[in-house]
């Protein structure tokens, strides 16, 4: 099976509405679709790390939509965690 393996960064998503909003900090009710747009933020390339794609993905090739790559932070982070959990409940949102 052939994966898509793309490069998508912050940097590449840093336009329009997404400069107002801290896409890696809880999203208001309102801005939930255009959190869910921005994400998952998946570079091929990562520092300190041999294989991204064990990161990103399972070994059926099945993309971890959920997990996302913060470049500024240099952490890996749950989206689902971020939009929907109990701020400062879970190591996955902070």
């Amino acid at each position: 099976m052939q994966v898509d393996f793309s490069v998508t960064s912050d940097e590449d998503k840093k336009s329009g509405d997404y400069e107002e909003i801290d896409m890696f900090s809880r999203p208001q009710t309102t801005n939930l679709k255009s959190y869910f747009d921005y994400h998952p933020i998946q570079p091929k390339v990562l520092p300190n790390v041999k294989s991204t794609k064990k990161i990103f993905f399972r070994s059926d090739g099945t993309n971890r939509k959920w997990l996302t790559f913060s470049t500024q932070k240099q952490a890996l982070f749950c989206t689902v965690c971020i939009a929907h959990g109990k701020p400062n409940y879970n190591n996955f949102i902070s």
